[in-house]
């Protein structure tokens, strides 16, 4: 028996990262290899193609240190022993595997995240210190979620409202902000960010694989909703504080960094309405309280439960 793990899911970084340590953890519970195929990721930040994992068969569910499985290339000829377990895309994420176990934390930041760097490395991205502990390095998501008229945004993932990101800059007082987002710079909290906070605030928009390299770089980090900025904190070696927001919360009970989740004290939408819909929801005078996560165990969450 072996499992299969194909992802055409180029342009989804945070998916990539975070269903192929689900496959690694599935194949450690089995004892049986993992072939991997369509794993590339179209911006050249990493490439998991046509490799297999030997697992180390001595899986132990409650170790934090990351399984010592070993990588191999697959070959082109050679067929992965039947019968096959197929897991693609979304189903990566729904497999028998309760998300955000231990060793989620390890795998990506031991295993995954060296393969990031050389993919980075590739693209001309040098793997420069960390930067100071009052830079905050903002993920603000805008494209696909920021379309104008309804039914046109990508609607699971409602964004944080301005109000989340003032009060994650003043609680803590950060003094240097770079904000990293798509070339559209749709998302209206960039303008009233640097028009609040002015020379304190950098926005950059460049390639994916130079936005990556920034945000491994971060000791303190701010996502919004989605998998890419919170996959990218657990691959970082020098994370020390993540910032996330209450819709959408990847909690590893062994994270060791401290988890703030920034929450509105009355209900937030979880779905995204249209760009003109978010601009009335930045317009209303939100309050955000804080809650400490650090080392918070908690039931292990699956994917669908978001929210806290």
């Amino acid at each position: 028996m072996s499992l299969l793990f194909t992802s055409p899911w180029g342009g989804r970084l945070g998916n990539v990262l975070i269903a192929t340590a689900n496959m690694i953890l599935m194949a450690e519970r089995y004892n049986r290899p993992l072939f991997m195929h369509n794993i590339a990721h179209t911006s050249g930040c990493i490439d998991l193609e046509r490799l297999c994992y030997e697992p180390s068969g001595t899986y132990d569910p409650t170790s934090t240190e990351a399984p010592r499985g070993q990588w191999r290339t697959w070959p082109h000829g050679e067929e992965p022993p039947a019968p096959v377990i197929h897991r693609s895309n979304i189903h990566a994420f729904w497999s028998e595997s309760p998300i955000f176990l231990r060793q989620y934390r390890a795998i990506l930041r031991d295993m995954l995240a060296p393969r990031i760097r050389a993919a980075l490395s590739r693209c001309g991205v040098a793997d420069e210190p960390p930067l100071s502990e009052d830079h905050l390095v903002i993920h603000v998501r805008s494209g696909d979620v920021m379309q104008s008229g309804e039914g046109k945004n990508h609607s699971n993932y409602g964004q944080p409202p301005l109000a989340y990101y003032q009060h994650v800059i003043e609680t803590h007082g950060y003094t240097q902000i770079t904000i990293v987002t798509e070339p559209d710079q749709a998302n209206p909290v960039l303008a009233a960010l640097q028009a609040q906070y002015g020379d304190k605030v950098r926005i950059q928009s460049r390639s994916v694989a130079e936005d990556v390299g920034l945000i491994l770089r971060a000791r303190h980090f701010c996502g919004g909703t989605g998998t890419f900025a919170q996959a990218l904190a657990y691959a970082s070696r020098h994370i020390e504080r993540l910032h996330c927001f209450q819709n959408h919360v990847l909690h590893f009970p062994e994270a060791d960094f401290d988890i703030r989740v920034h929450e509105t004290t009355t209900p937030y939408p979880l779905h995204a309405p249209s760009r003109e819909g978010f601009e009335a929801l930045c317009r209303q005078s939100w309050v955000i309280r804080e809650r400490d996560m650090t080392g918070v165990q908690e039931k292990p969450l699956r994917y669908w439960d978001e929210g806290r």
